[in-house]
């Protein structure tokens, strides 16, 4: 699902922005193994909730590139919830 909305996003900006066509790419991977690509590959990895293997995520990045994470541990859920009390 995540996968598919990702997509029709980028469909829509393909709209405005024709020439990026072959900018995106999208994979699901196994977070914790091995990703098949070569080094320095990627201007940019996204994590979302898999606690990506960061050697692996540093590996495929191309020098400067970015690394988005959106992992959240059940105790970063609890701080979430009390910050919001405060």
């Amino acid at each position: 699902e995540m996968l598919k909305k990702a997509k029709a996003n980028v469909e829509k900006y393909y709209e405005s922005e024709p020439k990026t066509k072959s900018k995106f790419y999208f994979k699901i991977l196994d977070c914790n193994g091995n990703f098949n690509f070569p080094d320095n590959h990627f201007d940019l990895v996204v994590s979302r909730h898999c606690g990506a293997n960061m050697h692996e995520v540093f590996r495929v990045l191309k020098k400067n590139g970015i690394f988005i994470s959106e992992d959240i541990s059940f105790d970063d859920k609890k701080l979430i919830f009390k910050l919001k009390e405060v």
